[in-house]
């Protein structure tokens, strides 16, 4: 059996950069998803908001309520769920009598309008998940609906999946937390007649959310309770699913809550732990590089026991991770495993000579790094002239910097010559940059 541990309590971050927060009432946050760089927060009884997130440093809300929100009860679960596709935003209640999932079309994020309900009637719905590409919703409680026209969604079938936590689709499948029933795998592909493609009713499970690597061969879940953590599945022979490990952190008693894989990343909400991000360049044996506690308190919190603190993420990209907290509302967090510089070895350069360029790279991320590639890109006046390719940076061990050098012709005749970052490629973990590395050159006459 494999069990990978990090705890690492004292420090209230690692890696991570707070860019803004949006505090909140205790109780009233629930998860939280992205739409075209815009976040979108569930706010339970106060309906949702929309955040525009363009200047991550410092967002601009907007409060939106489905039919009879805002609710009065502060404790409600209300809005606590909320997608996305490419276009509408998809919002569960529990908050009302109509249960169902509202219907928005976000064409214009900031200025959502309200189409419609999908399954009024047929009782609260706690997560959801749509394949906006096929126009299907899927809920918690089994159903499936063909959302193509929004504004008349259409029930096509309702699967026996008891009252499931969560379910979550991809490529067609669909994947059901059943709690102590485990998990549920199912083919979609004909989504009026699902296949039941694996199901495993685990030793003491209370899964939660899973979500698959990008390849569909591994499965991460979450086992929501005191000293519940994340398990690691084998589902690339369905229907045999096979366990391979797990990893927790945090004291003994706390509790995971979701699980999100993004590229070779995991992010972890782990309630009074926070948020934790984890390297899966080997998918079965994931290691923590970052994390960021958004409840650094020992209280009980808005639902008591361990159930306090970080609730949702939703990683938009790894400069504007959104993350809401059960009990204190919205951030705004960056990623910066690696940090690095442009440092010029000559400001003045004569046309038709080269220009000295050092890159600098230091590896904070916790664990060694794979080689990489690095594009930058120079430019005058805005107007792109040339790409120059950094290659065969070495592999850095954990705290080792390097310093790589590379020289670039400089084209006759141009006034100046501005050089900076790009796009990287090759990395465990993805180069994050503190800020846009840029430097000037001017061109001598």
């Amino acid at each position: 059996m494999l069990a990978l541990s990090a705890f690492l309590s004292a420090q209230v971050a690692r890696n991570m950069r707070l860019l803004s927060r949006m505090p909140r009432t205790a109780c009233t946050t629930g998860d939280v998803w992205g739409l075209k760089g815009f976040m979108l927060m569930a706010r339970r009884s106060q309906g949702f908001e929309v955040v525009n997130a363009s200047d991550p440093t410092s967002p601009k809300t907007k409060s939106i309520y489905p039919p009879g929100y805002p609710i009065a009860s502060t404790r409600s679960y209300g809005i606590g769920d909320i997608k996305a596709d490419h276009r509408y935003i998809y919002a569960t209640n529990e908050g009302t009598s109509s249960g169902g999932v509202f219907i928005f079309d976000g064409v214009d994020p900031w200025n959502p309008k309200y189409l419609g309900q999908a399954g009024a009637g047929r009782g609260s719905v706690h997560n959801c998940s749509v394949d906006g590409q096929r126009g299907l919703l899927l809920t918690n409680r089994g159903d499936i609906f063909d959302v193509s026209n929004r504004t008349a969604p259409r029930l096509l079938t309702k699967l026996n999946v008891g009252f499931a936590h969560d379910v979550m689709v991809f490529d067609k499948r669909a994947y059901y937390s059943l709690w102590n029933a485990g998990i549920a795998i199912y083919d979609i592909t004909n989504a009026s007649s699902p296949v039941r493609l694996g199901q495993l009713r685990y030793s003491g499970a209370t899964c939660h959310s899973m979500w698959p690597t990008d390849d569909r061969k591994i499965l991460y879940t979450t086992d929501e309770k005191a000293d519940g953590w994340m398990k690691i599945w084998d589902i690339s022979r369905l229907p045999t699913i096979s366990y391979i490990g797990e990893w927790k952190t945090g004291p003994a008693g706390e509790s995971i809550h979701n699980v999100q894989v993004h590229e070779n990343l995991l992010f972890v909400t782990y309630y009074k732990a926070g948020l934790r991000v984890l390297s899966i360049k080997d998918p079965r044996k994931p290691v923590e590089i970052a994390h960021y506690d958004t409840y650094p308190s020992t209280g009980r919190g808005c639902f008591g026991g361990p159930y306090a603190g970080c609730w949702g993420v939703y990683p938009w990209d790894l400069n504007r991770i959104f993350v809401t907290d059960l009990d204190s509302g919205g951030y705004i967090l960056e990623l910066n495993a690696i940090t690095n510089t442009l440092t010029p070895k000559a400001t003045t350069v004569k046309p038709g000579n080269s220009m000295e360029l050092d890159f600098v790279f230091r590896n904070n991320g916790g664990h060694p790094l794979d080689g990489f590639g690095l594009m930058a890109l120079a430019s005058v006046n805005s107007a792109q002239i040339f790409w120059i390719l950094v290659t065969d940076v070495k592999a850095l061990n954990v705290n080792q910097q390097v310093t790589h050098r590379v020289k670039i012709p400089v084209p006759v005749g141009l006034p100046n010559l501005t050089v900076g970052f790009t796009g990287m490629s090759g990395t465990v973990v993805p180069l994050i940059l503190n800020q846009q590395s840029q430097t000037k050159i001017y061109i001598k006459n």
